[in-house]
């Protein structure tokens, strides 16, 4: 599997949404693998705390984290517009067939 750098920005972008009381369980549009996958990378690089070693599931950036996101501020900014829109288009199919939106992104 290779790494998507668009993916590293938009789990870093609902992060830094999150208010840190409930773990980052996947984001919409993207395969729970994929989505464990780049979680595991950040965490191996030090950009992320995970709430489950096992599962996967990113909670908090760290400072490391915090930073990259500041020194990626433009490529961040469209990963985030991207992120948003992708959420928007999962919650009116989501809401269209079940009338839920549980189980999309927790922040």
């Amino acid at each position: 599997m290779k790494r998507e750098q668009n993916i590293v920005f938009q789990i870093i972008y609902w992060l830094q949404k999150s208010d840190h009381t409930k773990p980052l369980l996947g984001l919409p549009g993207i395969e729970p693998d994929v989505f464990k996958y780049h979680a595991w990378l950040m965490s191996d690089a030090g950009l992320i705390q995970l709430t489950d070693n096992e599962a996967f599931t990113p909670h908090i950036l760290t400072w490391a984290g915090q930073q990259y996101a500041e020194d990626n501020f433009g490529a961040m900014r469209t990963a985030a517009l991207e992120a948003e829109n992708s959420l928007k288009v999962a919650l009116s199919k989501t809401s269209a067939t079940s009338g839920s939106n549980s189980e999309l992104v927790e922040s």
